[in-house]
């Protein structure tokens, strides 16, 4: 008896010790993470992504096969400007390098279009941050405006909902401990590197749609697409119940101005995710920032099926880094227009627009045919039908994000 009341009267000393203090970033690391992400004002880049489907297909569930359709392994290349709130991203595939999306945000309007092609007329968006957050609430469904593989693998975090725009880029490290907490930060006495681990809100689980809100978003579509659609966005609803939360883990080396050289995410019980390796480090001139080359990413799992996590890769991603050159910017750089008669011109923040009915007309061939598209019509379409399009466009968009690894592109569809 006397050795079961000094085991409870430990048990009872052990929970009145005081609770470890939470895990914090040391003031001179955190100076210098803000530092590299200040960096990357003033810069364009030139980058190239490449998805390699690497899974045995015959042992994935149904959603997860499109991965390795030739559409979704597509490599592009990407022409990224950053100056402080201000970002544009143009993405172009192919050995011509055609455009196939640009997208950006000029400190007050949100443009994202598609550049008018040898047989495809252009296509463009303008749209207000307010909109589009009110588009979020009313939905329930948060959709992403830029995608950024390459900076968040090298451990950037740029803005990405139209709610983030208006924001500078920051580290990734400094956004997840602000949106999440520090589990630990230590120095890996073996390496020299600096191990942090993060626990963070889980990107996938942003999806608070109720069955609702689901129906209303898959109502267009028939047969098969709705049943896919409406399994997707049920998924991700009950992940965002079951999995709020996310772990990261990262390497980082001091000697490198604490650039990131790995990366894992993991679910809270510390099933992989994903797991990036950043190589070739290079110095960027006149400042103190390292930025890796190349940053390879293995993906064990994918939002559109969320439940499922391979315990081999299902694809690889690989970002080059081709060049970052120092430019000086005008408004212009950020501002998105094609002069191609014929594109179609959806402005939601026209005088006459409203919350769900943008001011729609074609680039006009002349000046009389300018006064007629600026009363709000398409030259011999229906507003009605362009809406119908647009919103077809968008849902595509939405699938093809889905499906590919946050990061890939979806401009195709714009």
């Amino acid at each position: 008896m006397s050795t079961i009341i000094r085991i409870m009267t430990l048990c009872f000393a052990i929970e009145q010790l005081p609770a470890a203090p939470p895990a914090a970033i040391p003031e001179a690391s955190r100076e210098l993470l803000q530092q590299n992400a200040k960096a990357l004002d003033g810069l364009e880049f030139t980058i190239t992504v490449d998805h390699r489907f690497v899974a045995d297909v015959s042992t994935l569930p149904d959603e997860l096969r499109p991965l390795a359709t030739k559409g979704m392994l597509s490599a592009e290349e990407n022409l990224v400007r950053i100056d402080g709130p201000h970002f544009y991203d143009r993405s172009s595939q192919g050995p011509q390098g055609t455009k196939i999306g640009e997208r950006s945000f000029d400190g007050r309007v949100l443009y994202s279009g598609r550049p008018p092609g040898a047989d495809e007329e252009s296509l463009l968006t303008i749209d207000s941050i307010e909109r589009c957050n009110n588009d979020a609430k009313q939905t329930g469904f948060p959709v992403k405006h830029f995608f950024w593989r390459y900076f968040e693998d090298a451990g950037y975090r740029l803005p990405e909902y139209p709610g983030e725009c208006g924001e500078s880029s920051s580290s990734l490290v400094l956004s997840l401990a602000r949106r999440g907490r520090v589990i630990s930060w230590l120095e890996n006495p073996t390496t020299g590197m600096h191990e942090v681990v993060l626990e963070a809100p889980d990107p996938w689980s942003q999806v608070k749609m109720t069955p609702q809100q689901i129906k209303n978003a898959v109502s267009h579509l028939l047969g098969k697409s709705r049943d896919y659609q409406e399994g997707v966005l049920q998924r991700l609803v009950a992940r965002s119940k079951t999995h709020p939360f996310r772990k990261y883990r990262l390497s980082l080396d001091p000697k490198l101005n604490f650039a990131v050289k790995e990366k894992r995410e993991e679910t809270t019980t510390g099933e992989l995710l994903s797991y990036c390796v950043c190589e070739d480090f290079f110095k960027l001139s006149n400042r103190e920032t390292w930025l890796p080359k190349a940053c390879r990413t293995s993906v064990y799992a994918c939002e559109s099926s969320p439940a499922y996590i391979s315990s081999t890769p299902l694809y690889e991603v690989t970002a080059i880094l081709k060049q970052a050159v120092p430019k000086v910017f005008s408004d212009k750089d950020f501002e998105l227009w094609y002069d191609k008669p014929g594109g179609a011109v959806f402005d939601y923040t026209a005088k006459d627009a409203t919350f769900d009915r943008p001011v729609i007309y074609r680039v006009p061939a002349s000046a009389a045919e300018l006064a007629r598209s600026s009363k709000g019509q398409v030259a011999g379409v229906s507003r009605t039908r362009w809406l119908i399009i647009i919103n077809a466009a968008i849902l595509a968009a939405f699938l093809i994000y889905l499906i590919r690894r946050r990061g890939a592109r979806s401009q195709r569809s714009q």
